[in-house]
């Protein structure tokens, strides 16, 4: 049994040198960020040359959004291609009809659990205002995923698109968008940080300049979208292998108003909660990596800041939502793999132990604790009236409740289950007795007292996107130890002659374990309801009826439920 929690399993972790890269590509690091240091060290960068303040340049015109070009994609269903990514990365490739291949390579690092990927072809575009008409796109799911480690689509039309007309594009909710070319690539390449679709078409960046007025829904989609166009008009003017200090200088204007009209409003408004800090975060690391593949230089120190701001800001105050949710929504699914992620993130900046651990842990442990109740009534029937006038028929009822308390001790492995063994009294209750044969008088049945014993529980959850919501409890199973007690029938008298005590009865739960094979509860169904954050539960029960005819005149039945309720302490 266990509790399917992956852990990071990559066979060699980032040493000094690399961590400063992989700070860089956190495009989804989730937290609050409140300080000002921040703002000094990261968004340094962002204004190399230029100024920064309200009367500063504006390339991109801002204001109302409602006219944002949107696009409408009919999917080849036919011709996707799903695979599962781990922590180590993984490549998928989808071929479309006409013989173009998309290839979506994706690093280690970049997702925070197994993630099923999905690449499908489109077949047709709609409302795309540029290009020949010989477009190449595929729809890329789960919609909405991000990645720690940017991914990369390559794209092999059929029919080759020249270097210097090729415009690469994405949609989000159907928004049209730029897309951002990997720099110094060789053939089509496109940096993929997010879902849900890229593609490229053959033309001039000069020839849709009303367009990218219109492309984007929000400020941020706009400004970075204007400059995707910015470098990939020159990459169609000079070549990627010639990008240096002309494009960096062009870019500036816009690193300026992404900062006025972005990151400082987010920054500012980080601490209302873990989704604005995210928010901010996500915006700052991202065009870190972008300035670093441009050549920017960032100052010194910006590995520590963000690091303490993950360890002392960020994780606690997200773990401290996942907690509320747990404890007033039920919401048991979450907060496990938002720890082991927040861990993971740290020992990725080189924080392997930390005093916010401990609380976090026990939130954990507090979170997914349950009480188990499991009731079981049995009776078995002996019909031998047929031969010799006798019948013996005995019923009795049982119940087991114990406390299921999960516990971080350890490290988390999928083959081991974390919830801790408890125990509880299990005792024989409302017995029925009836013997009957000719000419005697029936004796009569002992009780019993015994222990019964929780060991293990397997919750088995549907992929959380603790960004983007989904996920839930997908099913449940339980595993008892429960004792095998007999019951003693004193003798019968028979003409008055008592014959000796007998133990030839089971007590009901070893009628249970006879008639199910093992002390596993499976099919639990989950009482609860469809929240926009994942399935809610906070009872579960299995139900059971289950008759073992052992012959024509024998046969053993048990019937009982089992009671699982989430009591988060």
């Amino acid at each position: 049994m266990q509790i399917r929690f992956i852990p990071y399993t990559s066979a060699a972790w980032p040493g000094p040198a690399a961590m400063k890269t992989l700070l860089k590509r956190l495009s989804q690091a989730a937290g609050v960020i409140a300080t000002t240091t921040l703002i000094a060290v990261l968004l340094g960068a962002c204004t190399p040359g230029g100024d920064t303040s309200a009367g500063g340049a504006a390339p991109v015109e801002l204001g109302n959004y409602e006219n944002a070009i949107k696009v409408s994609p009919t999917l080849d269903e036919g011709r996707a291609a799903t695979q599962v990514i781990g922590f180590d990365g993984g490549t998928i490739s989808a071929t479309a009809a006409d013989g173009t291949v998309f290839t979506l390579t994706v690093p280690p690092d970049s997702v925070r659990q197994r993630t099923s990927i999905t690449l499908t072809p489109v077949s047709k575009l709609e409302g795309l205002p540029f290009g020949n008409g010989t477009d190449v796109t595929v729809d890329l799911q789960p919609s909405g995923l991000v990645f720690d480690v940017p991914a990369t689509l390559r794209i092999e039309p059929a029919t080759p698109i020249p270097a210097g007309e090729q415009i690469l594009y994405g949609y989000s909710d159907n928004r049209l968008l730029l897309a951002e070319p990997v720099l110094k690539a060789q053939g089509i390449a496109i940096v993929v940080p997010h879902f849900s679709g890229y593609g490229v078409a053959k033309g001039l960046m000069g020839d849709v300049e009303e367009a990218r007025k219109r492309i984007g829904g929000s400020a941020e989609e706009r400004i970075a979208s204007q400059m995707r166009a910015v470098m990939q008009e020159w990459s169609q003017q000079v070549g990627p292998n010639e990008l240096g200090q002309d494009i960096t200088q062009r870019l500036e204007p816009y690193f300026e108003q992404l900062d006025r009209e972005v990151i400082q409003p987010r920054l500012a408004a980080a601490g209302q909660s873990c989704a604005a800090g995210r928010s901010a975060i996500l915006t700052v690391l991202g065009y870190a990596r972008q300035r670093e593949l441009l050549g920017y230089e960032d100052p010194p120190g910006t590995l520590d800041e963000v690091a303490d701001l993950m360890e002392n800001t960020v994780g606690p105050r997200c773990m401290d939502e996942e907690y509320q949710m747990c404890v007033n929504e039920h919401i048991v699914h979450r907060i496990a793999v938002a720890y082991l992620g927040f861990k993971r993130q740290l020992a990725l900046l080189g924080i392997e132990n930390s005093p916010v651990f401990e609380k976090m842990k026990s939130q954990v442990e507090g979170c997914l604790h349950f009480d188990l109740d499991f009731k079981v009534d049995t009776r078995f029937e002996l019909d031998t009236r047929s031969l010799n006038g006798s019948y013996l028929s005995f019923a009795e009822s049982s119940e087991l409740s114990t406390e299921v308390a999960f516990s971080l001790d350890g490290t988390l492995s999928s083959n081991t289950s974390y919830f801790e063994p408890s125990s509880g009294p299990m005792e024989s209750l409302k017995q029925v007795y009836t013997q009957k044969a000719p000419g005697c008088i029936p004796g009569t049945v002992s009780s019993w007292s015994d222990t019964g014993h929780f060991l293990a529980m397997d919750l088995d959850f549907d992929p959380v996107d603790l960004y983007n919501g989904g996920g839930g409890v997908k099913s449940i199973e339980v595993e008892l130890g429960l004792p095998s007690p007999q019951v003693l029938i004193s003798g019968m008298t028979c003409g008055g002659v008592t014959s000796p005590p007998m133990a030839d009865l089971a007590g009901a739960p070893a009628l249970y374990l006879v008639n199910h094979g093992d002390g596993f509860i499976r099919d639990w169904k989950i009482q609860g309801k469809q929240t926009p954050a994942g399935q809610s539960f906070v009872t579960a029960t299995s139900e059971w009826s289950v008759m073992n005819g052992i012959s024509a005149m024998a046969s053993m039945e048990d019937r009982g439920i089992a009671t699982l309720r989430h009591t988060p302490r």
